[in-house]
């Protein structure tokens, strides 16, 4: 019998295994099969998600352990949230409250502190329903949101707030035991010591027993109704006339507690305000995050959430309301003042309240000591506050160092025996809380992120703004130094937790409103703006090589530029290695982390990206054109000189058109060059004294005095004096020039001490040998130029050599051209500026006549120049042989031979440790105007 008529679905054939790894591997890349466990079909990506939300694990068969039963909208959002609203404030302060400020003015208080909490929870429900929340709650959402340092910072004084939450539990207990049992003022310090045992006593029940905790809650809620019922019925029956309960016979004075009428508290002797009556009832509307907490656990997270959370609040709001009017209206104003336990001596029984009362707080208490520690767990867990990695400890178990470190803190507080003089101070934190949500539910509206849908919609940017502002409001209106001062603690953690260097890759809002912030500039920013004298900086795109594993060549250039930031510009560093970019680049992400820890250690700021190109001349070109966004984008380009350009000619040739290209692109250029390659590198070490030298020969609109002020901002040069040689011919005096020059300085407010230096024409022996180098150089340079085509790479057959090799304006570059495959014979034709390449007659591709291009040089390096040249080298190394750095122009003749250029810079910079070559492109970057 058949698989089929057995049931039994069809086997799958390994033919068929193979034909789909083979189709997926034409979409992964690999070759060959892929394993089925590696395999990345949709399909598959569903299942292994399907499979993780019904597994948490495996067990011994590896089939996975099944989740607990989702929660549903009543037991998983409304009712702890109202457990956790409801609090000790409603049995022992609020009637006191209400006699206080007014049945008016306790409305008002009771409508301001719920108002927050409302507008709170819209923006819970959005970042809650927009993805779960882990452990941590609160901290979780804040931090995934606002970054690492904003969350860690308020989740850990949420934590301090929560355990000071349980402080104030406790205290209200043995408040309740005392005054509800007749056991007050038995000896001295009774309230602090009893609060501190029972702290330890719940402290104990929470390290061995959390799953009792959780058990237990639904039993103290229904305490706490019951409580609220027996007054409810007592304040009923106490109006019909068949209840007193323990309410004195005079109480009963109606329509005395509609104003204001403040007195001083007779256990504190503080006379409250109506603002410290708002802190005093705050912690009574917390509580709105049981909810959002067990998002992970909810059946519809998106509908309980907000529906369960908005509910409890105004559940609770009615009961508040309710209790405000009624007590308000039976009982006497000084009645309600006298006895703070008013709602249990109307209540119908009396002990029964009392036990309420009591068993309440201790349920409050016993919460706050079970989600503090996980609070403060979680935050060590994620490593970003660095003391508090003692207190590790994985999410699936019980944190009892914890637990012991909240309990040592909870009883700090009791000691002040009266739960008045703290809940300010929990009011505060609480409301740090609630403005960090709405804030972040402001920026992710705000920034509209693709990653941000939230299944909840009944919200707005206004509303999160409104309720970031409500909170930050209420703290500054209940004591204003004390939020202060709150402020100024959460700075000290925030930069202490930055000095940490605590980067998490957590894609915080922060990092996207900063990309907004920037996008809506650059948008706005045009490129006039930045390139006028008053606002030019040096925006440098610094190319250079770097091996496979990230090391540049050049160290010296990138301190260089570094030391440039006092120029307050970008610099964007390129580096670049030279293999084919479609082969093997798995060592790329390394060796630019390798890069990029390089410039952090070296205290370099800037922008760093990695390359592969086949050639440096590519990338170099790719780089001017490409880099930068908008008006953003590099105006001067930094390299580093070519120490081995004799007998290499087309790297020669490469080096010199990326220079011209620059030039051509209007971009100011820089050149590094040292003595040697080898020659000691430059460094951050800072210089004790010395001098930086600018010969100045040609104006180029100031940059070549710009670069050497801005080095001496930085700590290296700082020490260092400028020192400015002006360059004339002769044909000036030396006075005049040096009067101009000084003037110019101090228009530009450059200081700098000035010299003026006249040249000569060398006419020393070992001038010929100069020449007789560079004329040879010139011609390897054409021989080899001739056999090569640059663009496609043919070989041809060596030219004739030059038949007058001399410093004259006769051109000897010889180029060719090429079709797709094969080469064919240059056709050349005489130009009066030299030899140029032109297409056969019978060429036709249009791909072979864009490719060619024409090599014209006209020789400007004469005799003469180079004398001057030689000239200027004498000059420079007499007076500036023990300077720390120099700069000068960069001489770049646009129709020179390269290997000319290259030996004329190479005489002027003989014999020169460190020199900066400088080129501007003529536009003003210095200017007298302020």
């Amino acid at each position: 019998m058949s698989d089929l008529e057995n049931g039994n679905s069809k086997p799958v054939s390994a033919m068929e295994i193979t034909a789909e790894n083979a189709f997926h591997s034409i979409y992964a890349g690999e070759r060959g099969s892929v394993p089925e466990s590696e395999m990345n079909t949709v399909v598959g990506a569903m299942k292994r998600d399907s499979y993780a939300k019904v597994n948490t694990g495996n067990d011994d068969d590896g089939k996975g352990v099944p989740l607990e039963p989702k929660l549903g909208l009543l037991w998983g959002v409304y009712l702890p949230c109202v457990q956790n609203i409801l609090g000790v404030i409603l049995f022992i302060r609020l009637p006191w409250i209400a006699a206080q400020a007014g049945l008016p003015l306790t409305t008002l208080i009771v409508l301001m502190c719920v108002l927050s909490t409302f507008v709170t929870s819209l923006s819970l429900s959005a970042i809650a329903t927009n993805g779960k929340i882990m452990a941590g709650g609160p901290y979780y959402v804040i931090s995934r949101n606002l970054g690492v340092e904003v969350g860690a910072t308020i989740g850990f004084i949420f934590y301090l707030g929560t355990t000071l939450a349980a402080s104030m539990y406790i205290l209200g207990a043995v408040e309740a035991i005392q005054t509800g049992f007749g056991l007050a003022d038995k000896f001295d310090f009774d309230s602090q010591l009893e609060a501190i045992i029972l702290a330890i006593i719940l402290a104990s029940i929470v390290s061995v027993g959390v799953k009792y905790v959780n058990m237990s809650a639904s039993f103290f809620l229904l305490i706490v109704f019951i409580s609220i019922f027996s007054a409810i019925l007592g304040s009923f029956l106490y109006l019909a006339g068949v209840w007193t309960g323990d309410v004195d016979k005079d109480a009963d004075v109606a329509g005395d507690n509609m104003k204001a009428d403040y007195e001083a508290d007779e256990e504190t002797g503080v006379t409250p305000t109506f603002f410290s009556l708002i802190a005093l009832f705050y912690p009574s509307v917390t509580g709105i995050m049981a909810g959002s907490n067990r998002s992970g656990v909810l059946a519809n997270p998106g509908r309980d959430i907000p529906i369960g959370t908005v509910g409890a609040i105004m559940t609770t709001l009615f009961i508040y309301l309710f209790v405000v009017w009624l007590m308000g209206s039976i009982l006497s104003n000084e009645y309600l003042k006298d006895d703070k336990l008013a709602f249990a001596s109307i209540a119908w029984p009396p002990v029964l309240v009392n036990i309420g009362i009591v068993m309440s707080s201790v349920g409050a208490a016993l919460q706050s000591l079970t989600g503090a520690p996980r609070l403060v767990s979680a935050i060590a867990n994620d490593g970003v506050i660095p003391f508090l990695d003692y207190f590790k400890c994985p999410g699936d178990v019980n944190p009892i160092r914890s637990v012991w470190l909240t309990c040592v803190i909870c009883s700090l507080p009791c000691l002040a025996g009266n739960l008045d003089y703290i809940v300010p101070i929990v009011t505060l934190f609480f409301l740090m809380m609630y403005s960090a949500v709405n804030f972040a539910c402001f920026i992710l509206t705000v920034l509209k992120a693709p990653g941000f849908r939230p299944k909840f919609k009944y919200f707005s940017w206004h509303t999160s703004l409104f309720g970031f502002i409500w909170c930050v409001g209420l703290m500054f209106i209940i004591s204003w130094w004390t939020t202060l001062i709150c402020f100024f603690l959460a700075l000290l953690l925030y930069v202490y937790i930055q000095s940490k260097h605590a980067e998490r890759d957590w894609g915080d809002t922060i990092s996207g409103f900063k990309f907004l912030v920037v996008k809506l500039v650059l948008n706005n920013l045009k490129w006039t703006a930045i390139t006028h004298a008053k606002n030019w900086r040096p925006q440098l795109c610094v190319v250079f090589q770097v091996d496979v594993n990230g090391d540049p060549y050049d160290k010296s250039l990138l301190r260089l530029a570094g030391q440039m930031k006092k120029g307050r510009g970008l610099a964007m560093f390129v580096g670049v290695i030279e293999a084919d970019p479609t082969g093997d680049i798995s060592y790329l992400d390394e060796a630019q982390t390798k890069l990029r820890n390089f410039l952090d250690m070296e205290k370099v700021k800037g922008f760093s990206r990695i390359i592969v190109v086949e050639n440096r001349q590519q990338a170099f070109m790719t780089a001017i054109q490409t880099l930068g966004v908008g008006a953003l984008r590099p105006n001067t380009v930094m390299t580093s000189w070519l120490y081995n350009w004799r007998g290499n000619n087309l790297t020669t040739l490469r080096f010199v058109k990326k220079l011209k290209a620059a030039l051509a692109r209007k971009l100011a250029i820089i050149v590094l060059k040292r003595s040697s390659e080898d020659a000691l590198e430059l460094s951050n070490d800072v210089h004790d004294g010395g001098t930086i030298d600018i010969w100045w020969v040609v104006h180029d609109g100031g940059l070549l005095l710009l670069l050497p002020y801005l080095l001496t901002l930085h700590k290296t040069w700082k020490s260092c004096k400028l020192r400015l040689f002006a360059v004339t011919m002769g044909g000036e005096s030396a006075d005049s020039v040096s009067a101009l020059t000084a003037e110019f300085l101090e228009s530009v407010r450059i200081t700098a001490e000035t010299h003026v230096i006249s040249l000569e024409l060398d006419t020393s022996e070992g001038f010929n040998k100069r020449m007789s180098d560079m004329r040879n150089a010139r011609m390897a340079f054409d021989a080899e130029l001739s056999t090569h085509t640059e663009l496609t790479g043919c070989t041809k057959s060596p030219a004739p050599s030059p038949s007058k090799p001399l410093l004259t304006n006769a051109p000897q570059a010889i180029a060719t051209e090429s079709t797709e495959g094969d080469c064919e014979r240059p056709l050349v034709k005489q130009s009066s500026r030299g030899v140029v390449v032109a297409a056969t007659e019978d060429t036709k591709d249009p791909r072979v006549r864009v490719r060619m291009r024409s090599v014209e040089y006209s020789y400007a390096v004469d005799e003469t120049q180079m004398r001057l040249a030689v000239s200027l080298n004498q000059k420079i190394l007499a007076e500036s042989k023990d300077a720390k750095l120099v700069v000068t122009n960069l001489p770049l003749m646009p129709d020179s031979s390269p290997t000319d250029l290259m030996s004329f810079v190479e005489t002027i910079t003989q014999g020169i440790h460190s020199c900066l070559l400088v080129r501007g492109v003529g536009d003003e970057v210095v200017t007298k105007y302020g």
